[in-house]
């Protein structure tokens, strides 16, 4: 519910992102390079939960346009911190 109500505007009621909006989030590429081409050492559950929590920030000229807005209420969102989880398992 809360990924129906907040991020299926941008990443697709089916995950599978919109063009120039937001990036797939079912994309074999999303769990098994991402992580590698940004140089996260961490885990993908870590890096799911720290963008869900404090969003991303665009840049120019990349494939996104838009920013990941910040969601969790520690970095100025809306959600507490179950929800953030819950999305982060989600996803």
């Amino acid at each position: 519910e809360i990924f129906a109500n907040n991020c299926a505007n941008c990443h697709g009621a089916d995950g599978k992102g919109l063009p120039n909006v937001a990036p797939a989030l079912n994309s074999k590429y999303f769990f098994t390079q991402r992580i590698v081409d940004v140089g996260w050492a961490g885990s993908l559950a870590d890096y799911v939960e720290l963008t869900v929590a404090a969003g991303r920030p665009s840049k120019v000229g990349m494939q996104w346009a838009q920013i990941m807005p910040t969601w969790s209420t520690h970095f100025g969102g809306p959600f507490r911190d179950d929800q953030v989880l819950h999305v982060t398992n989600f996803v």
